[in-house]
């Protein structure tokens, strides 16, 4: 989302500083607008899916731990795969989005002005298959989006951390019988419960209501703009916002309460190279014992 931003605060820059362009050149503009419009609703919907399956993978493993096969499933090489998988599975999801949006002529004669606008020669709008079969395309593409993209997530997120929290403190009670608990680990599941509790909070902020209200427009017109539609709108807009904040603190919270997420990001910034390991002093007592 700061991505599709900034990349229109710079188309906004560069027609402000040349007033007179070629049609060519807005045609590839807007064509990078409609480029960043279909990432930004590609990258929020993966990005859904990919930290319900962190959740999910995190509770699996800890509740069969003496399983090798679940346990591979938190190796490396089984994250890249389920990383494909989720990017596999939403592309068919958002192809609707490149029979949604196109790049249209709307002023083949545009004239230079003191003050540009940023509708020129052609501005990024609905696709003439869209426009021809509106009302049935849009009800069903609101319909899908909300519950592929927020209500199941808004569903199995919750589950998912219960389960999760739950299991935590079942290995703690089973420490604590044991005799085994130390500080250090009793810190541990309390940070991940803590950590875990906060990205559900986070996530279903703003992901439930969003949810809730694409499902709501599939059912009013778009053009309603004076009705019901105008306000869902707006607590569309108002909910967007809220959750670009929370996608934005979401690294600052794990860095904070995470001690693995603060090694695993230092050796992001460190290109894999592990840090070295503190050189330890062993000191050797020599005691002198006399022969009678």
């Amino acid at each position: 989302m700061l991505t599709y931003a900034i990349e229109g605060e710079l188309i906004l820059f560069y027609q402000n500083l040349h007033l007179c362009y070629s049609q060519t050149t807005d045609y590839w503009l807007m064509m990078a607008r409609w480029i960043t419009e279909y990432i930004r609703n590609y990258a929020r919907r993966c990005s859904t899916w990919f930290s319900l399956s962190i959740t999910i993978l995190r509770a699996v493993v800890i509740r069969y731990p003496m399983s090798s096969t679940i346990n591979k499933l938190s190796r490396p090489g089984a994250a890249f795969i389920i990383i494909g998988c989720i990017i596999a599975t939403i592309i068919p999801i958002n192809f609707i989005d490149v029979l949604r949006l196109s790049v249209n002529l709307i002023e083949e004669n545009y004239v230079c002005e003191e003050f540009g606008y940023y509708e020129r020669y052609y501005m990024v709008g609905r696709s003439t298959m869209f426009e021809t079969h509106f009302e049935l395309v849009q009800v069903w593409y609101k319909i899908i989006d909300g519950i592929t993209s927020k209500m199941i997530p808004c569903i199995l997120f919750p589950l998912s951390t219960f389960f999760l929290v739950w299991e935590l403190r079942k290995t703690d009670s089973r420490r604590q019988n044991l005799g085994t608990t130390s500080t250090s680990a009793t810190n541990s599941s309390r940070s991940t419960s803590n950590l875990v509790l906060a990205q559900t909070i986070a996530f279903f902020t703003a992901e439930l209501p969003l949810g809730i209200i694409f499902l709501f427009q599939s059912l009013y017109d778009e053009f309603d703009y004076y009705g019901i539609y105008e306000y869902l709108i707006l607590f569309e807009l108002f909910f967007s916002f809220i959750q670009s904040g929370t996608t934005m603190t979401h690294m600052i919270i794990c860095v904070l309460m995470s001690t693995q997420y603060r090694m695993n990001a230092l050796m992001v910034v460190r290109c894999g190279y592990p840090l070295k390991p503190k050189p330890k002093n062993v000191v050797v007592f020599l005691t002198a014992s006399s022969h009678v």
